[in-house]
């Protein structure tokens, strides 16, 4: 459990980053980029010998990190548009709700027990991500050829982060079979390929527009790596290690986002939680009951 708990914390983190970079004016594609060169040096201190990092792409889970790393970046990129097309509740509600299919995954891939607590606190988990990120916000709408493509970001996001979940939990399962082993040079690896092909797509539009990398944004990233590693780190340890099967683990860890996520915005940014905000937390409460029961 306490793997868990430090994958909240750790995503929880993450989230409150992404709030102050509109804030500050920071890019945030190229501290994304920053980020994963920092998640690589994370991983590569918490390795007990080197040669295990340059062995790795010898291992069978080494296709998967670089898929893995492809959705990353994707899923980054994604996401940081639909925030701004389809505003910050759609996407975060696209993003937490993705717990479906991994889950629906669980079920049919590894043979997780279906109970109806269990089903009635997914369910309620799902509820709780809706009321918990109700916000009034207003959204500016392109009416231009790019519209149907901006109303099916929320959906693209949707399907994306629930495929990066499974692509995780059956890894996790199937191929990191020594899990304080494997995970680090998995995650390098996934990272490391997910900030090559940033690195790329970054230089390739500085040298096109001439543009420069700002001090602000490198450190946006170095700030936002640390966290960001340890938040998968964590993660798949908890897949590994909670006693939890993974169609409770996975959406505790939503769910857990959701909660902590809104108090800490309303602790540290002066949010407003509406009464719908509120009661969408009690559901989440009531959701984790009946999920780990």
């Amino acid at each position: 459990m306490i793997y868990l708990l430090l994958s909240i914390a750790c995503s929880t983190g993450i989230m409150l980053l992404f709030k102050t970079f509109s804030k500050y004016g920071i890019s945030t594609f190229q501290a994304i980029v920053i980020n994963y060169w920092v998640c690589v040096i994370s991983g590569l201190f918490l390795l007990p010998d080197i040669s295990v990092f340059f062995n790795s792409y010898q291992q069978v889970w080494f296709p998967y990190a670089i898929l893995l790393g492809l959705a990353f970046i994707s899923s980054f990129n994604l996401i940081a548009v639909a925030t701004q097309k389809s505003g910050i509740t759609v996407t975060t509600i696209a993003t937490r709700t993705s717990m479906v299919l991994p889950v629906m995954a669980a079920f049919y891939l590894y043979g997780d027990s279906i109970t109806t607590t269990k089903i009635l606190g997914i369910v309620l988990a799902i509820v709780a991500v809706f009321l918990t990120a109700i916000k009034s916000e207003k959204v500016k709408t392109e009416k231009n050829a790019a519209q149907i493509f901006f109303l099916l970001l929320p959906f693209i996001v949707f399907f994306i982060a629930g495929g990066i979940e499974i692509l995780f939990n059956y890894t996790q399962i199937y191929f990191l079979k020594d899990a304080n082993k494997d995970v680090a040079p998995f995650l390098i690896y996934a990272f490391g390929f997910a900030g090559l092909v940033g690195s790329f797509i970054v230089g390739y539009d500085l040298f096109k527009n001439k543009k420069q990398i700002i001090t602000k944004d490198v450190l946006a990233g170095i700030i936002l790596g640390v966290p960001n590693y340890f938040s998968a780190f964590f993660f798949v340890l908890a897949l590994s290690h909670s006693g939890f099967e993974s169609s409770v683990v996975i959406p505790l860890n939503n769910i857990g986002v959701v909660i902590a996520s809104a108090l800490g915005a309303w602790y540290v940014f002066k949010e407003k939680l509406s009464t719908i905000n509120l009661v969408g937390l009690f559901c989440a409460v009531v959701a984790i009951l009946l999920i780990t029961l």
